[in-house]
């Protein structure tokens, strides 16, 4: 009889130690894209319709994504000191059937902001769309110029 509660503890004990190490191996996969150092994302980004100024400074003439997760805005295209400095994480990518790039992109800006960013590239990659949120992702519905965090650049 004690040989049998053994054998069945035993097994109860692989069992359970089995599923509790699945688990582990699950939660080390994670779910992010891993970005190539040409992503269409990279590189300056201008829009000369922003002035970057007064209340505006939320819309900087000027944005570089640098392909190893820093990003620079100037408030001015000449300008020559950035006006914020930030880390960017691209989190997902995927191409529509129209040929356009999407990114989801996390953000970590000083003083502990963080902010979800949904990306689209044109087709001919000379396009930025951009509408963010402090939250969650925004979902490609919100991606319309009339929401107050959307943007729109265009390479340089």
């Amino acid at each position: 009889m004690k040989t049998k509660i053994l054998l069945c503890g035993a097994v109860f004990f692989v069992l359970i130690l089995t599923g509790v190490c699945s688990f582990a191996d699950d939660k080390e996969k994670y779910g992010f894209y891993i970005p190539s150092w040409k992503e269409e994302l990279y590189g300056t980004w201008i829009n000369t319709d922003y002035t970057g100024t007064g209340e505006d400074h939320s819309r900087p003439q000027k944005l570089v994504n640098y392909e190893w997760g820093y990003c620079e805005t100037y408030q001015k295209i000449a300008d020559k000191n950035p006006l914020f400095k930030w880390t960017s994480f691209i989190i997902d990518k995927w191409v529509d059937p129209d040929g356009n790039v999407w990114y989801k992109e996390y953000q970590r800006h000083p003083g502990f902001i963080q902010m979800f960013y949904l990306n689209k590239i044109s087709k001919g990659g000379t396009v930025w769309e951009c509408v963010y949120d402090y939250k969650m992702f925004p979902q490609e519905s919100d991606l319309k110029p009339i929401n107050v965090t959307y943007r729109t650049w265009h390479r340089k």
